[in-house]
């Protein structure tokens, strides 16, 4: 599935890309955050760099968008969204404004 967009020195490394790849769509499933990722695809960092890599060279984008045009699959956590929340202050003058006296 990655062949399409990477090239050959993608695949040569320290670190298997199945294995980071896999660990970057368990982050996105769960919407866990780097550090409670758990080290079953193995060191953080080196998972966290190539996705950081990935999304610069536009690679990322692209990939997402392949896995989305599929219905198959377990669909990435989003966050919730809130709705937006808009604050009306009045201002008064006079002996209410002040509050009481003591």
């Amino acid at each position: 599935m990655l062949r399409p967009y990477l090239s050959k020195k993608h695949f040569v490394g320290k670190y298997d890309i199945r294995q980071q790849f896999c660990g970057m769509l368990h982050r996105l499933r769960q919407g866990l955050g780097w550090r409670d990722m758990p080290l079953t695809w193995g060191a953080v960092d080196p998972i966290r760099t190539r996705q950081l890599k990935w999304w610069q060279e536009g690679l990322w984008p692209a990939v997402m968008s392949t896995l989305q045009a599929s219905t198959r699959g377990t669909p990435a956590y989003q966050r919730p969204r809130l709705p937006g929340l808009a604050v009306t202050v009045q201002l008064r003058s006079g002996p209410v404004a002040q509050g009481p006296r003591g």
